[in-house]
């Protein structure tokens, strides 16, 4: 037999049944007692499990069947990795009967406790064998309503763990056996505790269904991403009429025709008609945007106005909408370090708090109240019912699954919760001047000559090398040539980040910056006094050689964008210190620093470098964020501390960086730097309410005789509940909070 580990297998599994956090640990701990099991991760918040099995040993129908039997249901065929969710609707569904099922449990329950209370409470309701109607109106409760519970509590108790549902099963019938015996018995010792068993059946249930329905609205960003799709749409046939197709059906090339109100299925070009398109659930940026020919157009998006025709670039799971679900999917179930601890915390907690109950009881039974059995029994039940380790498992994936949620809304793609970590001890952010905080689209705005050579000339010879080149320089230089005669280009070469050259009507042309000029000997001297104007302005300047002699330059004015001033503003009332990052000459670069407003400028830097200077930068103490288009930033986003690219439409790469702005705004960075500290802040807040309430529950709990007062399993019941509550509840603020600065 081959000694080469096993290619594993990897699936997401939708879930049915999860009540609250303490389903996650039954799940793992009885999935990795299968075969072929190799890691379990369950994300209660997001319902779903993420397996790794080895196929030889088992199969997502073997895993189905071991989740059923453990009480849970699981949704299958399963997701293969990297594939986003099943169909929104069916999703929806499944949940919606799982949450009616729960509340019609929990009405059940409370029709029947309420009656209960009032009787065993309040003498005035009492009456002649008061104790018998008390069992009759305790036990459907007990048995019907908290069935789920004992069915739980017996899966564990067959795999020789114990988990919370058995602490809560343990509570209710030990309170119940109590009562009976009380009230069948010849002689009655008045230690009736049907109310209570009821209460704790009540209120355990009204915690998990309000948990249910908080967690619903962390997951719910993933649900209207994959809701933005649609099923049918227009297809423009070649002889111009039309013909409706399934969306599954459109491919790269094909030509569309949307008419208004319906939304986008692909992503494409505009090239016919003219329209305003609302992108906010994609982009975060409110209101409809006008488009025009030319202009990308994103999938998931709405055509409020204006019927016109777009030609498809990607199609399918390829679309912006298509990754972006994905990344947020991926993210929500991402997984902080703190995690592994509070996952071994809550795997134990569960029999360390049996052994505390036993001793419980048996304290009070033989020293706080010799020979009591109830009272010794019920504050047992009391430390079962009050230490459920819920509150621990969902203080971390909640707040997680809300911030990636809050930030799919702002239009802001975080990869992980490893990213939202680092986001937050961010010392500098380091911004690309090109196409992060200018538009990216630079104009020739001035010509320079030099005799013999005229304006004409130089554009073109600047416009026929250029054509070789995808750069935004290289693209200006074509449109200001637009109109003129180009030459073919021979013996083309690129020198990445410095300029082109090539062989033009059989004169060499070299185009670049200086310092391409200044290795091949060629001085710039002659056109420094007109050169260092337009620079001084924040112009970029292209010098051009032909036949190895300076022939003139190229300035271009590249538009700041509107929203760089204020993002800077923001970020630096963030405490963060704002550096601009360009290849551009000094005098350029310095000048767009100073007219946005950031503390300096470095410049003059090759592409192969940039990313050796950002790790020089963190060697010396300081933690990096770089921030750049995306497409030609993807080593310097990876050496950062934190990578964020911002997105170019249907440009859209999610890749080369750690967070992605959907749209161009460059406001997202501060945004998205807030969103990181209040989530964790979120984390740090939901950790200390859960360890604080556990570490003053269960000794109120236990009665410490200094306190000289006990904990009622009722009380207990909703104290448990409460904290689940508080700590989903803290989490869902982050999706009400606005991200505008720290």
């Amino acid at each position: 037999m081959s000694d080469r580990a096993p290619d594993l297998s990897r699936i997401t599994l939708p879930l049915i049944g999860l009540s609250d956090a303490s389903c996650a640990i039954d799940l793992e701990l009885g999935l990795m007692r299968l075969p072929g099991i190799v890691h379990v991760r369950v994300n209660v918040p997001a319902e779903r499990a993420l397996i790794a099995y080895d196929p030889r040993e088992t199969n997502p129908a073997r895993i189905a069947a071991a989740i059923a039997d453990l009480g849970y249901e699981a949704v299958v065929p399963a997701i293969p990795e990297g594939v986003p969710l099943e169909s929104p609707e069916t999703r929806q569904q499944s949940r919606s009967q799982q949450e009616r099922y729960l509340f019609n449990k929990l009405f059940f329950a409370a029709v029947l406790t309420l009656p209960t209370c009032l009787i065993a409470w309040f003498p005035q309701f009492q009456f002649k064998g008061y104790p018998l109607l008390l069992f009759v109106l305790a036990t459907p409760v007990v048995f019907i309503a908290g069935s789920g519970f004992f069915a739980k509590a017996w899966q564990a108790f067959r795999r020789n763990y114990a988990n919370v549902d058995l602490l809560v099963a343990i509570s209710i019938l030990a309170a119940w056996t109590i009562s009976v015996f009380d009230t069948f018995s010849p002689v009655s010792s008045r230690y009736s505790y049907f109310e209570v068993a009821a209460v704790v059946v009540t209120l355990v249930l009204a915690g998990r269904y309000l948990e249910s329905r908080i967690r619903m609205g962390t997951s719910r960003a993933v649900r209207l991403l994959m809701g933005l799709a649609t099923a049918t749409c227009r297809k423009v046939l070649p002889d111009g009429s039309e013909a409706e197709i399934p969306v599954s059906r459109v491919a790269a090339g094909d030509r569309l025709r949307i008419r208004p109100g319906e939304r986008v299925p692909a992503d494409g070009t505009l090239i016919e008609g003219l329209s305003s398109i609302d992108e906010s659930l994609l982009s975060g940026v409110p209101g409809p945007i006008d488009k025009v020919p030319g202009d990308a157009i994103l999938a998931g998006s709405t055509n409020q106005r204006g019927s016109f025709e777009m030609e498809v670039r990607f199609a399918g799971d390829d679309t912006a909408l298509a990754q972006i679900a994905r990344m947020v999917a991926a993210a929500q179930d991402s997984r902080m370090e703190l995690q592994d601890l509070t996952d071994r915390i809550a795997e134990v907690f569960v029999p360390i708090v049996v052994i505390l109950a036993a001793l419980t009881s048996f304290f009070w039974y033989a020293v706080a109240r010799p020979g009591v059995v109830p009272e010794a029994l019920l504050t047992g039940m009391a430390v079962l019912v009050v230490a459920c380790p819920s509150a621990i498992a969902l203080a971390i994936p909640t707040a997680i699954m809300a911030g990636t949620a809050r930030g799919a809304d702002l239009g802001l793609l975080i990869k992980g919760a490893a990213c939202l970590q680092r986001a937050v001890g961010l010392t500098t952010v380091v911004l690309r001047k090109t196409g992060v905080l200018t538009a990216g689209q630079p104009e020739v705005s001035a010509v320079l000559s030099i005799e013999p050579f005229g304006r004409a000339d130089i554009l073109r010879a600047a416009g026929a090398v250029a054509r070789g080149s995808d750069h935004p320089f290289a693209a200006a230089a074509r449109a200001a040539a637009r109109g003129l005669v180009l030459p073919d280009v021979m013996a083309y070469q690129s020198f990445d980040g410095l300029g082109v050259s090539g062989h033009v009507g059989g004169r060499h042309v070299l185009i670049g910056s200086r310092r391409l000029l200044a290795a091949r000997g060629i001085e710039v001297t002659a056109l420094e006094s007109a050169a260092q104007p337009l620079e001084a302005r924040g112009r970029s300047v292209l010098f051009v050689a032909i036949d190895g002699h300076l022939a003139g330059a190229l300035g271009l004015t590249d538009e700041v964008k509107p929203s760089a001033i204020l993002a800077i503003k923001r970020l630096k009332a963030m405490g963060l210190e704002i550096m601009v990052l360009s290849g551009d000459s000094r005098r350029t670069t310095l000048a767009i620093a100073e007219y946005v407003g950031a503390d300096g400028a470095i410049s003059e830097i090759e592409p192969d470098h940039r990313a050796t200077l950002v790790r020089r930068l963190s060697e010396g103490g300081k933690r990096i964020a770089v921030v750049g288009d995306g497409l030609r930033d993807a080593e310097v986003l990876a050496a950062a501390d934190l990578g964020i690219s911002v997105a170019a439409g249907a440009d859209l790469t999610l890749k080369s960086s750690d967070l992605t702005l959907v749209s161009a705004d460059l406001g997202g960075v501060s945004h998205a730097l807030s969103l990181a500290r209040r989530t964790l802040s979120a984390v740090r807040q939901n950790l200390f309410w859960a360890f604080f309430y556990n570490s003053l529950a269960i000794p109120v709990a236990a009665g410490i005789p200094v306190l000289g007062w006990t904990l009622s399993p009722g009380v207990a019941a909703g104290a448990m509940g409460l904290s689940s509550l508080m700590v989903v509840a803290n989490s869902w603020r982050l999706r009400r909070a606005r991200y505008d600065a720290a």
